[in-house]
């Protein structure tokens, strides 16, 4: 734990993770709901390492489940992706012939 930091409007708790191979991610966290707002750390990228931001948000309940609806991934200040999920199914069964290899 490293203290807070703002992400947006947020007073967020910093926490610090090494892996095993001694590569830092940092962590944010809204103390009031325990949510991840935002994650930082370091990825090789076409041979060079580069910062990753990964932020989330628009966070909604689903069967019981509390979810992001929104991630967006900043590479370096390279691009920008983001995703939006619009639809969540806990524990459906996929139809058998997806699992089949073609």
């Amino acid at each position: 734990m490293l203290g807070n930091e703002a992400v947006g409007s947020v007073d967020a708790f910093k926490i610090k993770l090494t892996a095993p191979d001694n590569v830092a991610a940092f962590y944010f966290i809204d103390p009031e709901t325990g949510y991840l707002l935002k994650a930082n750390k370091k990825e090789f990228i076409e041979g060079q390492l580069t910062d990753v931001a990964i932020t989330y948000s628009d966070y909604r309940q689903t069967d019981g489940f509390t979810l992001p609806f929104k991630v967006s991934t900043d590479v370096g200040g390279m691009y920008e992706l983001s995703g939006f999920v619009t639809d969540v199914i806990i524990n459906a069964q996929p139809e058998p012939a997806i699992l089949t290899k073609p």
